[in-house]
């Protein structure tokens, strides 16, 4: 498959002569305009403003499709990067991705994934060449409201993943651990402006319920990944045969989709790992069967390199930096086990606005319940902190999707520190 032109991926894809050194922080955000942490991290050396490739937010707020407080963090963060990057002002500056998804019932709290990479010559590391993180970047056009959950939507997202892929110089597949990608949905504005001109949409639903247009968007952009890295058949394909969120056995394992109402084109951040870098940082994959399933990040730190069999099961690992996890909505139908049922269907209120008090008027969908997102977030995060003591992680989900994972559970992906394989000395590097 060829990649055109109508995606932005860096021009830089190196050659041979050079290989990855990624590295991976997180930092928390008090205040949707709090970058005080990335400040901080700034001034005492442990990043290059020049490095950062992509930036994955968890964010305060509804976490519903019209959530504005995704778009004030993803602005706060874009003004700090042209802060520090002055040369971005004059660039477009969405070639680096920033992320954001809302919505953080606790334990989660609001913070920043900062990804860094810089790119050295192979020469000088052929004897501490290590298996490590890569990171790939790409960014989609703008999307035109009535392509949105069409095949243009899907073919646009196949597009930017196989850019990022080639950024990052991955030439197989299997290499990928996970997509993180953001991409448009409808916007109340978007159904008014059809409805007024007789546009027809895939969808006039502003939701995550099975009708929706944040789960039919998630679902287009997930087929894309999944075509890209060989899992799934062609968009064309699926359409013909009438699969397209019919069939959930067409479903993408590595894709971690979101999509909202203000974008109006995605990013898109492949990670994966390569056996010629310096990263001090490896990347893992699980897989969840449901939303507090631990085994999924049980296999995703094993898939990271770690011996849990050497770690003390009453203590975290230490090595763990950040987790990553996408959740479906939680299955409700007879024969659940009890404590799926209790955990996910409890009357436990939920520091959220119901259905009427938050998009009153919005939504004619009622086979869906509002807070199936926060109970998913909710349960997901605290699995992952009662087995890694990391309360500042990305945890999305609960929308009604398809092809983005099993029913009620999810992809996992840990990110997990090793040793440098080279002197910072070597690296050019003061801490």
């Amino acid at each position: 498959m060829t990649v055109t032109g109508s995606v932005n991926a860096s021009t830089r894809i190196h050659s041979k002569d050079w290989v990855p050194k990624a590295s991976v922080y997180v930092v928390p955000m008090k205040t949707p305009d709090d970058v005080s942490g990335l400040d901080e991290l700034l001034q005492r050396g442990s990043i290059c403003a020049s490095d950062v490739v992509a930036m994955v937010a968890k964010a305060d707020g509804t976490g519903l499709a019209d959530d504005p407080q995704r778009g004030i963090v993803e602005q706060t963060l874009r003004a700090w990067m042209i802060r520090v990057i002055p040369s971005l002002a004059d660039e477009p500056y969405q070639d680096i991705p920033v992320i954001v998804s809302a919505g953080c019932p606790r334990p989660l709290i609001p913070n920043v994934t900062i990804f860094t990479q810089r790119w050295l010559c192979r020469n000088q590391f052929n004897d501490s060449l290590v298996d490590g993180l890569v990171i790939g970047t790409a960014t989609m056009p703008i999307i035109l409201s009535k392509d949105i959950g069409r095949l243009e939507h899907i073919r646009v997202a196949t597009q930017a993943t196989l850019a990022a892929m080639a950024y990052a110089g991955i030439t197989d597949p299997a290499q990928v651990r996970a997509v993180v990608a953001k991409g448009p949905s409808l916007s109340q504005h978007d159904i008014d402006y059809a409805n007024d001109r007789g546009i027809d949409l895939v969808t006039y639903e502003l939701s995550m319920g099975p009708n929706g247009c944040v789960s039919i968007a998630n679902d287009a952009v997930a087929l894309g990944i999944g075509y890209a890295l060989d899992e799934l058949p062609s968009a064309s394909k699926i359409f013909a045969s009438g699969s397209f969120r019919r069939d959930r056995t067409l479903s993408s394992t590595r894709a971690f989709v979101s999509s909202a109402g203000e974008k109006r084109n995605g990013d898109v951040v492949v990670l994966g790992m390569r056996s010629d870098t310096v990263s001090n940082v490896r990347v893992g994959l699980g897989m969840s069967g449901w939303t507090g399933d631990s085994q999924g990040l049980l296999d995703a730190l094993v898939d990271a390199g770690l011996d849990l069999d050497s770690e003390a099961i009453s203590g975290y690992p230490s090595q763990v930096i950040q987790a990553f996890a996408k959740y479906s909505a939680p299955i409700r139908v007879d024969g659940l086990p009890q404590l799926e049922r209790a955990m996910l269907n409890s009357q436990t209120q939920m520091p959220y606005p119901s259905l009427g008090d938050a998009q009153a008027g919005k939504h004619t969908d009622k086979s869906w319940d509002p807070s199936d997102h926060v109970k998913a977030k909710a349960v997901g995060a605290g699995m992952i902190a009662t087995a890694t003591g990391l309360v500042a992680t990305f945890v999305s989900g609960g929308e009604h999707t398809c092809h983005n994972g099993p029913e009620g559970g999810g992809p996992v992906a840990v990110f997990v520190r090793t040793p440098l394989a080279v002197s910072t000395d070597q690296l050019g590097e003061t801490s």
